[in-house]
């Protein structure tokens, strides 16, 4: 069985934050604009632009809830438990939205459920000042929000 050195193994952790916070916003900022014609779209009984501001604001809204208690969770258990249970979440609230995208409310919902779960994104920060030296964490963090953005 082959031993790695501790710089490899934070190597290929801080490419998996990288790839984290890649997923993350995509969820965000990418998929949105997919969700607009469809929301605004006459099959919906509320065909409004407001319920297209209220999906797109979900999102931001329940992050901020969920940074505050996945933030909670990674200071007393560590960052990596939030940040797996994150990810699953957010699974959840993607297949969620995307299961039924005749009906509002339930990519409401589900647009609810991913950002709640993106409030995880918190506890790659605090893994990444943790395992770093002070000489490569800004550029590790630097390359964390490179890849987010």
């Amino acid at each position: 069985m082959p031993t790695y050195s501790r710089g490899a193994i934070l190597k290929k952790a801080h490419l998996g934050l990288n790839l984290l916070s890649f997923c993350f916003n995509w969820d965000n900022y990418a998929l949105l604009p997919v969700l607009y014609p469809r929301v605004t779209s006459p099959h919906f009984a509320n065909s409004t632009p407001e319920v297209y501001g209220w999906v797109g604001a979900s999102f931001a809204i329940a992050a901020v809830f969920g940074s505050l208690l996945f933030g909670a969770w990674a200071d007393k258990r560590g960052a990596r438990e939030p940040l797996f249970v994150g990810q699953f979440i957010m699974i959840i609230g993607d297949v969620m939205t995307y299961l039924r995208l005749n009906a509002w409310w339930n990519i409401l919902g589900g647009r609810i459920i991913s950002g709640f779960a993106s409030g995880s994104r918190t506890c790659c920060l605090w893994y990444l000042a943790k395992t770093t030296t002070g000489e490569e964490r800004g550029q590790t963090i630097g390359n964390f929000y490179a890849a987010g953005m």
